[in-house]
């Protein structure tokens, strides 16, 4: 009935807050800007715009122009949820350079007034968690013949987490945990090679280095997560996307497939599926380019949850 239904997805939703309230959000968001949400993230193998700094940043050798990114995601359906990124990308001779920033805030509203109109100490209006994450990005042309190319990447990534005080065991705030912020330095790394324009590889590891945040005598780490994919071309103008993304430390894995298609110059079109034991999801988008700027969309299904969608904005200065 539609109740139970209700309750359920109710349920879901905290549990999502929980995680996202104790765990470090940015590091298990997989997918960042419409190209890797439209293909289901399957995209580590064909990092050959300037957003793949979010997901492989050795592909930041095959940007040519100077240009400013902008996007906000609408994670499934819920609007207190507001994930933000915005990035900066800056081409020079046999390298790339991408200053970025990504957002993710819980924000929630409530006012519990008695009968006169006065606020009891129940309301609330504000973040109850805010993520930021600054990141510092390069790729590294190591190799460019007629057969094949060769490059690296990394990112330097400053992570600022606050959170705001608990309510306490009586839920009035008493003998709560006090509000507070903390900070970690992440780096990642990533590699891309192609052969004959045909055939791609690609691999990413996000928090190599294990950073932690640290509060009294816990430690929280960052999730480190691995991304391994093989690409193919079998005519102009349609990529194929062949990946694996693993949350190292665990035995939990995906199966990601996508391909985009260049319908035209000012227009293309991608897709893609994610397939593990008890998440399998759909992304589709699109992008349509301009002469100095370009606007994508993209969805990521949910098998439980709502959609999530995001939309971005490119500025390209030649």
């Amino acid at each position: 009935c539609n109740w139970s239904r209700s309750l359920i997805k109710l349920l879901i939703i905290l549990l999502s807050l929980f995680q996202i309230l104790f765990s470090q959000t940015f590091s298990d968001f997989s997918f960042v800007g419409a190209r890797s949400i439209g293909s289901a993230g399957s995209i580590v193998s064909n990092p050959n715009s300037s957003e793949c700094s979010f997901y492989n940043p050795a592909g930041l050798v095959m940007t040519e122009n100077y240009s400013l990114h902008l996007g906000k995601t609408s994670l499934y359906g819920i609007d207190f949820l507001e994930h933000n990124f915005i990035s900066i990308n800056i081409p020079v001779k046999n390298t790339g350079i991408t200053l970025s920033m990504q957002e993710l805030s819980t924000s929630y509203s409530y006012n519990d007034n008695d009968d006169l109109g006065n606020e009891n100490w129940e309301s609330f209006d504000g973040d109850l968690s805010k993520e930021k994450q600054f990141s510092f990005s390069q790729g590294i042309k190591l190799l460019n013949d007629q057969n094949s190319t060769l490059s690296i990447g990394y990112n330097i990534n400053y992570y600022l987490t606050f959170q705001s005080a608990s309510a306490g065991p009586q839920g009035d705030g008493v003998g709560g945990i006090s509000k507070g912020k903390s900070y970690a330095l992440g780096l990642d790394f990533g590699l891309y090679s192609s052969l004959r324009e045909k055939i791609s590889f690609g691999a990413f590891v996000k928090n190599i280095n294990s950073p932690r945040e640290s509060k009294g005598s816990s430690n929280v780490y960052y999730p480190r997560k691995m991304d391994i994919g093989i690409g193919y071309k079998p005519f102009k103008g349609l990529y194929t996307n062949f990946s694996l993304n693993r949350l190292l430390g665990t035995d939990e894995s995906s199966f990601r497939f996508g391909f985009e298609y260049l319908v035209t110059k000012q227009f293309t079109m991608r897709s893609g599926v994610q397939i593990n034991s008890n998440n399998n999801r759909f992304g589709i988008g699109f992008t349509v380019n301009g002469t100095i700027f370009s606007v994508s969309y993209g969805l990521l299904t949910h098998p439980l949850l709502d959609i999530t969608n995001v939309l971005d904005v490119k500025f390209y200065v030649k």
